[in-house]
């Protein structure tokens, strides 16, 4: 079974992913900290970007890749949601991995991401108990 949208969305959280992880790597060699986080600060805030996005982006490409197995949206409903998911997750990660951006990016992508979350909960419940 083809899964062209999950297909796409899960190889650019993929990219992003990766991305946050060589940021992770960078940031070690850099500060010389190979365990754990020396309590250095951005080195941390590295981490969390990474492992935030490790927590959210496999529930979303579960979500978006069983609303479209089922077939239970249209094409462009599963773009929008799955547009919502990545944007989300790239203004969450470069808010938090990076220094002096505004808190209000990190505020922007959790509220797209929970947004996206929930409407994919929504779509699949909704055929779940047969509203359509």
């Amino acid at each position: 079974m083809a899964l062209p949208v999950t297909s796409f969305y899960g190889s650019l959280t993929g990219i992003l992913y990766l991305a946050l992880t060589f940021g992770v790597i960078r940031k070690r060699r850099e500060l010389k900290v190979p365990y754990g986080d020396g309590g250095q600060r951005m080195l941390i805030k590295r981490i969390a970007a990474h492992t935030n996005a490790s927590q959210y982006i496999p529930l979303a490409l579960i979500l978006l890749g069983l609303t479209e197995a089922g077939g239970f949206a249209h094409l462009a409903w599963l773009h929008f949601l799955g547009l919502l998911l990545l944007i989300g997750r790239c203004l969450h990660a470069y808010a938090i991995a990076l220094d002096g951006t505004p808190h209000q990016y990190r505020v922007y992508g959790m509220v797209l991401t929970l947004n996206g979350l929930l409407l994919l909960c929504c779509t699949l419940l909704g055929h779940g108990i047969g509203l359509y």
